[in-house]
């Protein structure tokens, strides 16, 4: 089943990269039989009348108008979707029952877990993505300890009130594939619906940020950071941290979603 889906993914994923997603293949496809079904009528009402041949070119021409209306429908939408001006301010997103990090830094992970549990009262979730030691020479230890870190701190905070994860074996620091595969899998679960989790890019290295984003784009699926100001770590109330706030991005502006 999970190979299913992937091959459905990559096709609509194929589709909308050649400029026709797979609902305006399945319009066209409908059309083309309701069309048939017409013609086929047409000829028995203006049997005599008119000749079989101009019937079957009428329909054909209808179809192509049919095909290029919802071809160029598409496009309009799209490009007015991939221009829609987006709001320069800072955006925090809703609370969510689902929270995925990526693992370094335990209090901006521990901020985000408060964000959606204690002030917006949703999280029943977290799942946690360390590094393993996979590339310990170009890239040092991995960050399991501090997964376990934070995990016994969600613990001791709120019991178990929030189930906290972590992934096993963690994925590889310099292998963005290892990131999307795990963050799609979270979302693909049963239980919580994709919408209902977010995914913070925070922590982590380069590749898994980009690994967790690939896996995001699709258009029920949100990010959010952490932000950080160095000049105010000294703060006493939140160390320099601020956030979280949304990932501001217009899923249709990439050629790769639909």
């Amino acid at each position: 089943m999970p190979t299913q889906k992937v091959r459905v993914r990559d096709l609509e994923r194929f589709l909308h990269r050649s400029g026709l997603p797979l609902y305006v293949l399945a319009g066209v496809a409908v059309s083309s039989l309701l069309l048939d079904n017409i013609q086929a009528l047409a000829v028995e009402v203006f049997n005599g009348c008119v000749p079989e041949w101009a019937i079957s070119v009428a329909f054909i021409v209808m179809s192509l108008l049919v095909f290029i209306w919802m071809f160029m429908r598409y496009n309009r939408e799209s490009r007015a979707a991939a221009f829609e001006p987006l709001s320069h301010d800072l955006q925090q997103p809703e609370g969510k029952k689902g929270l995925i990090l990526l693992v370094s830094n335990p209090e901006h992970a521990l901020r985000a877990i408060k964000y959606h549990k204690d002030d917006k009262g949703a999280l029943q979730h977290v799942w946690l993505i360390p590094s393993n030691d996979a590339q310990q020479h170009a890239c040092g230890g991995g960050s399991g300890n501090t997964a376990l870190e934070i995990q016994r701190r969600v613990k001791k905070d709120w019991g178990d009130a929030i189930k906290c994860d972590i992934v096993e074996g963690g994925v590889s620091p310099t292998n963005a594939h290892q990131t999307f595969n795990c963050v799609q899998e979270i979302f693909e679960r049963k239980g919580i619906d994709p919408k209902d989790i977010i995914a913070d890019i925070t922590g982590g290295t380069k590749p898994m940020t980009t690994g967790m984003i690939m896996a995001s784009l699709e258009h029920d699926r949100e990010l959010q950071y952490i932000a950080y100001n160095p000049a105010r770590k000294d703060d006493k109330q939140d160390g320099g941290m601020s956030g979280p706030f949304l990932l501001n991005y217009v899923h249709a502006a990439f050629g790769l979603v639909s």
